[in-house]
């Protein structure tokens, strides 16, 4: 299916153009741009500072995970925070009797880049320190345009909203919140076209990069009055100093906004829990429900274990709440809050699959919201700080105020109240789902909920009242564009991979598959994503060893010249090495997926040990592969 994607570009093309629509009255107002004032730190009254003497005995940021090598950051100290203290005198310090765990305990404060956006981008400007914090993961530089869209008597809430560079092509695509507004990223210095999906005709307005514009709206829209809450916790042995205190809070909240939202709202709550590799688990998940006590039942049976490094499976976790799970097709708010002391792994593939899920997320409307815990250092915060603004969510920190817990960094934010955690999180919850002015739909009267995860769409049309002269070119260009893709597709496709060992490991697959429908977590599709890139990763060993075997052919076949013989020989030697060491790299691929086969299937063996064999098996073979496209190269 991958082969013959791209060759049927051209009837796809034309497709698309047969599926375009214009529509929508509505009239523009003035772009505007607005520079946010200047901001210094603060604390409101309330909850005072930590005292002198307990100050001095909590290391600040960084240092409340020194004893982790991976824990160590290249950036320096950043807004004065103190140098790096002896861990050990830091846990001992922190040893003394806490409070018992109970709502209203933990104190925390809350931030709004995309509500400062000037400030971010200066912190953000290429070549400064804090730009350096997001190249771990080389997360791209970027500007956004900022739109809002009004109506005569109502807020267009969960609209979808496209921006299109000037050939047509999708840069990012999110839907509004209950104020009507959205964020949209592109390139610092690019221009684009903007266009609101929805009834009637489409109108498209030009705008730049940094720009502000207001679009009114004269289509009445409608938002069914649904409420999607999903928790996504770490669980690794670092969370220990304040996760008991975490599932007090998180189970006040999820019961007072039972009792109050669910007034107004159908109300869904959705618990996850994430730790890291060869870890009891990787990821473990629960779906949407509307049973809210079923989910505190989940929350209150965790408990923490493994982790050992600093980074964790952030991004993984990440990717099963955005993707595997059913939102609401329509809601007035959906808010993930994502729990952790610590990043997702570093390196530029993790980058990707984080701006991904960014990009799915923002057009599933879900607002990302981090919640800071201990031991979180800078560039942490602002990876944690980039799924906010990136969502349309905010920055939630845990702070020293509550005498709870391990250290905790001050962040590089502006003014900020600090108040109990439960009471901020109600409070935001209201603040993303405020319904004055919005036309609620009764979600009784609908089909809301997806009978599967909803993948994302790369780009969204409106009905159009007839044809077009976009049709007519659509339609000219469907039947000659289909015939040229067979044509190119017969010319270029690639063969199939036929090795024993590889259908074995793809019956194994297609087996998990069905073992995975049937089941109430997403466990099982964990392991079998695991698994398919282990055979994945077989599959293009195969295809070098098929190459090898011609380059084997051509070996036989060199012309008798002086000394020919000897390369011969040398060449036969070194490709047989190399089919040996693939082979060996093949086999170990396939003992780790008929491991983790009976494990998922059986229960055979430790999770554990299973986790770390496919892990190796995915190294060993990622490395084959790079060394022997090296040698080609």
């Amino acid at each position: 299916m991958r082969t013959t994607r791209a060759p049927i570009l051209a009837g796809l093309g034309s497709l698309l153009l047969l599926a375009c629509e214009a529509s929508g009255p509505f009239h523009e107002s003035e772009s505007r741009k607005e520079e946010a004032p200047a901001v210094a730190s603060s604390k409101a009254p309330g909850y005072p500072a930590p005292s002198a003497d307990k100050a001095a005995a909590m290391p600040r940021g960084e240092d409340a995970r020194a004893a982790e090598p991976a824990a160590r950051s290249d950036l320096m100290p950043l807004d004065g925070a103190p140098e790096a203290r002896d861990e050990r005198a830091h846990y001992d310090d922190r040893a003394r009797q806490q409070p018992a765990p109970g709502p209203g305990r933990l104190t925390a404060g809350q931030w709004s880049d995309r509500d400062d956006w000037p400030r971010w981008q200066r912190l953000l400007a290429p070549g400064s320190i804090h730009h350096q914090a997001l190249g771990e993961w080389s997360i791209p530089h970027r500007d956004r345009v900022s739109v809002t869209l009004r109506g005569d008597d109502f807020v267009p809430a969960d609209t979808l909203v496209v921006l299109q560079d000037p050939s047509g092509r999708s840069l990012w695509q999110a839907r509004t919140d209950n104020e009507g507004r959205v964020d949209l990223f592109l390139p610092a210095g690019q221009s684009g076209q903007v266009f609101v999906a929805g009834p009637g005709r489409v109108a498209t307005r030009n705008v730049k990069a940094g720009e502000d514009h207001v679009l009114r709206v004269e289509t009445p829209t409608s938002v069914v009055s649904a409420l999607d809450l999903m928790f996504v916790v770490d669980t690794t042995g670092s969370m220990s100093d304040e996760l008991q205190y975490l599932q007090a809070e998180l189970s006040s909240i999820v019961q007072r906004v039972r009792h109050g939202a669910a007034q107004d709202y159908e109300v869904r709550t959705s618990v996850n829990f994430f730790r890291d590799n060869g870890d009891e688990y990787r990821l473990r998940s629960f779906p949407f429900t509307a049973d809210t006590s079923r989910s505190l039942s989940q929350l209150r049976a965790q408990t923490t274990g493994g982790g050992g490094d600093y980074p964790e499976a952030l991004a993984a976790a990440l990717a099963d709440g955005v993707d595997r799970h059913r939102w609401s097709r329509s809601a007035v708010a959906r808010i993930m809050f994502v729990i952790t002391d610590a990043p997702p792994h570093p390196g530029s593939r993790v980058g990707r699959q984080l701006e991904s899920t960014i990009a799915h997320a923002a057009d599933k409307g879900i607002r990302i919201v981090p919640i800071a815990s201990s031991g979180v250092n800078k560039p942490t915060e602002f990876i944690l700080r980039h799924l906010a603004v990136s969502t349309g969510g905010r920055y939630v920190f845990l702070t020293d105020h509550s005498g709870i817990g391990n250290s905790h960094i001050e962040p590089t934010v502006g003014p900020h109240t600090i108040e109990p955690l439960d009471d901020l999180l109600v409070e935001l919850i209201e603040d993303y789902t405020d319904h004055d002015q919005l036309s609620l739909i009764d979600p009784r009267t609908v089909d809301n909920h997806p009978a599967e995860a909803r993948a994302p769409h790369a780009m969204a049309y409106a009905r159009h009242d007839g044809p077009s002269p976009w049709w007519l070119l659509g339609l000219g260009l469907l039947v000659p564009g289909f015939v040229a893709g067979r044509r190119w597709a017969r010319v270029t496709r690639v063969p199939a991979v036929s090795d024993p060992r590889v259908a074995r490991a793809r019956r194994m697959l297609r087996e998990l598959n069905r073992h995975d429908r049937g089941a109430s977590t997403t466990d099982a599709g964990s392991w079998h994503a695991q698994m398919q890139e282990v055979v994945e990763g077989m599959e293009q060993l195969v295809r070098q060893q098929q190459a090898i075997s011609t380059s084997l052919r051509v070996a036989g076949a060199l012309p008798e010249e002086a000394g020919s013989e000897g390369v011969r020989s040398s060449l036969r030697s070194e490709v047989e090495r190399r089919r040996t060491a693939i082979d060996s790299e093949i086999d170990a691929g396939l003992v780790s997926v008929e491991a983790a086969y009976l494990h998922v299937i059986s229960g055979v063996g430790e999770s554990s040990a299973t986790q770390a064999s496919l892990d190796a098996a995915r190294e060993a073979l990622q490395t084959r592969i790079d060394v022997d496209r090296e040698l080609r190269g």
